[in-house]
């Protein structure tokens, strides 16, 4: 097994695994599930995959964003240091991305490597032919990503505040 194939398999297990772990939300979040409150009344919530805090490389695992480039725009590797954004990732257009790339695999006698180039081609990861998230009706991965350094930075500064405190 070559690495490539290596990394993509790690790759899809990640969002298998996912998938499997969180299924239970999908229904919840479009059918809500009834919750106890504090003060004992039964409400009917929505709970939604809304954050998901990471470092940068798991950002790019979760989002199925081609590593080097920005997990929430669509800009190219090459036009990151621009002063403008680029325009935004949505679910939509990665899993628009990622069901071309299937069609194309399956025109061409299931080659791998065609899925993989047309994926990479257009800024996805070429190895997830499932996102986790793509049944998530209410989920948009790309903005709920944040940033694992700035959660560690708040939780520090927290940290330190309430060591001068005491």
């Amino acid at each position: 097994m070559s690495d490539q194939e290596h990394r993509s398999r790690v790759q899809r297990v990640f969002h298998k695994s996912m998938r499997v772990v969180l299924e239970p939300l999908i229904s919840a979040e479009t059918e809500g599930i009834d919750m106890v409150g504090s003060n004992g009344d039964v409400r009917k919530v929505f709970p939604i995959l809304c954050s998901y805090i990471a470092d940068y490389p798991e950002q790019c695992l979760v989002t199925c964003t081609k590593y080097g480039t920005c997990p929430k725009c669509q800009a190219k590797a090459k036009d990151l240091q621009e002063p403008t954004p680029g325009e935004r990732r949505t679910p939509s257009w990665t899993k628009s991305i990622i069901l071309e790339a299937k069609r194309k695999m399956s025109e061409s006698n299931n080659n791998v490597k065609v899925f993989h180039n047309h994926c990479m081609d257009h800024e996805v990861s070429g190895s997830v032919y499932e996102p986790f998230w793509a049944k998530f009706p209410l989920c948009n991965i790309h903005q709920a990503i944040m940033f694992y350094t700035n959660y560690i930075k708040v939780s520090s500064s927290t940290s330190s505040a309430g060591s001068r405190l005491s």
